[in-house]
Order: C-alpha cells, then sequence, then structure tokens
C-alpha cells in the first residue's frame, strides 16, 4: 500500500509537472501568434490613423488590456507591434521600431500584475458579475495605465527628435508630444479596451486567480 501510494504521488506530481509545461505549449504558441496577427491587421485596416504624429489613433491598441486576460498576449502583443512598425513603409527607423515595440512589451508585463490583482478582487466578490463591479470594484479601470503612462513617455520623448530631424527640440515640444500620446492611447483603450476587456470575462477567456492554465 505504501509504494501504491508513493506512486500514485509521483504520478500526480507528474500530470502537474505536465500541466505546467503545456501552459507554454502549442496552445500558447497560437494564441499568441493570432494575437499578434490581429494586432497587425487591426493597425494596417486604419493605416492613415495608425502612424503618424502624437495624435496617432492606433485600435489596435485597445488589444493592450488582453495581457489581463492571457499572458500569451504579452509576446503576442510585442510581436505584432514589432511587425506593424517594421512594414509601416513610413516609419521613422529602427529606433521607433525597437523603441515603440519595447514600451509596448514592458507595458504588456505590468499589464499582467495589474490583472491578476484585478481577477483576485473579482473573485472574492463572488457571483456579482455587473459591469460596474468589473470595472470599478475590481479596479480593471487601471488596465489601460501601463500602455498610456509607458507610451506616452518612451514614443513621447522620442517622437519629437525622429519628427523634425535637425532642429532644436525644446521641453515644451517634448511634454506636448506626451501628452499627445497619452490622450490619444487613453482614447483608444478606455473606449474600446475596456469593454473589450469586460466582454471577454464575462465569457470566461481569461486566467482564473487560482489556476495557472487559460481557459481558451
Amino acid at each position: 500500500m505504501k509504494r501504491l501510494a508513493n506512486n500514485t504521488g509521483d504520478k500526480g506530481r507528474g500530470l502537474n509537472d505536465f500541466g505546467k509545461q503545456n501552459r507554454y505549449g502549442i496552445g500558447f504558441i497560437v494564441r499568441a501568434a493570432m494575437i499578434a496577427a490581429l494586432y497587425v491587421l487591426v493597425t494596417w485596416m486604419l493605416a492613415p490613423v495608425s502612424f503618424g504624429g502624437p495624435l496617432q489613433f492606433r485600435l489596435a491598441e485597445s488589444l493592450m488590456v488582453l495581457p489581463a486576460l492571457l499572458v500569451e498576449a504579452v509576446p503576442g502583443l510585442f510581436i505584432g507591434c514589432l511587425l506593424a512598425n517594421i512594414l509601416n513603409p513610413g516609419n521613422l527607423g529602427p529606433a521607433d521600431i525597437i523603441l515603440g515595440s519595447f514600451a509596448t512589451l514592458i507595458a504588456a508585463v505590468w499589464t499582467v500584475y495589474l490583472g491578476k490583482s484585478s481577477r483576485e478582487r473579482m473573485a472574492r466578490l463572488g457571483p456579482e458579475r455587473s459591469l460596474r463591479n468589473i470595472i470599478f470594484r475590481s479596479r480593471a479601470w487601471l488596465l489601460p495605465l501601463p500602455a498610456i503612462i509607458l507610451n506616452g513617455i518612451i514614443v513621447g520623448t522620442y517622437l519629437p527628435f525622429l519628427l523634425n530631424p535637425g532642429q532644436i527640440i525644446t521641453w515644451e515640444l517634448i511634454l506636448l508630444s506626451i501628452g499627445g500620446i497619452m490622450l490619444s492611447e487613453a482614447a483608444v483603450i478606455y473606449i474600446f479596451g475596456i469593454p473589450l476587456y469586460v466582454g471577454l470575462y464575462r465569457a470566461g477567456i481569461c486566467e482564473r486567480p487560482d489556476r495557472s492554465p487559460t481557459v481558451w
């Protein structure tokens, strides 16, 4: 009986280890690739407003709420942003491609932690899943802040130098650029991203706070 118990315990540990390994298996890669493709597709469908100066309403940025639900959105959004920037025929060079994509990566990672906290708060509320509770009591309204803050500071700081080569760049121009990026980012994510988050959360497409594997 002792040997049987040990074998059962070993088997249980093996299954758990297998589950953890498969968290980053084929399904993870497929979902990350889908998110990357969706980011590129939405960006290019709305190319006239997706690229340009400080006021660029890139609708694909509404997907920045996804890391709060699915950790695979982190590499998906990073790769999607990188590809969208590379494929842009009017890109501003390596600095814009690398720094802009880096801002997306860091913002996505930050959103993962905010999302975990939000879901834990929501789990403590019990079965209440009203729009008000999801947005405010679980603090989901905080989820857009990483993308707003990091894109605003990082992209907004270097953009004036790339858009005005050889000219003197003042602090006023930099602050205006940062404000413009933050404003456009906030408009896109709060108007489109938060409803997307609420819809996916209600549909159960998220990582439960007490489990690692995703529902997808």
